[in-house]
C-alpha cells in the first residue's frame, strides 16, 4: 500500500538528543545525529516513516 503524499517537504521542530552518542562520526566519513521531537511533532514524524527508502535534504535553523 503505497502512502498519498500532499507535498514532498516536511517541518518540525526537534533537538539534538540529550546523550553522548547524539552525534557519531563513522570511520567511512559518514555521520549520525539522533534528534529527539516532542509529541506535539508526531505528524511530521509519520511522514518521515513513509520515506525511509528516500534520499533527505536536511535543513536546520535555529528556533529562538
Amino acid at each position: 500500500m503505497k502512502l498519498e503524499q500532499k507535498s514532498d517537504s516536511v517541518s518540525f521542530l526537534c533537538s539534538i538528543a540529550p546523550l553522548q552518542s547524539a552525534i557519531q562520526i563513522s570511520s567511512d566519513g559518514g555521520a549520525r545525529i539522533k534528534v529527539d521531537l516532542p509529541e506535539s511533532e508526531m505528524d511530521a514524524l509519520v511522514k518521515l516513516l513513509a520515506w525511509r527508502e528516500r534520499t533527505l535534504r536536511i535543513t536546520v535553523e535555529a528556533e529562538d
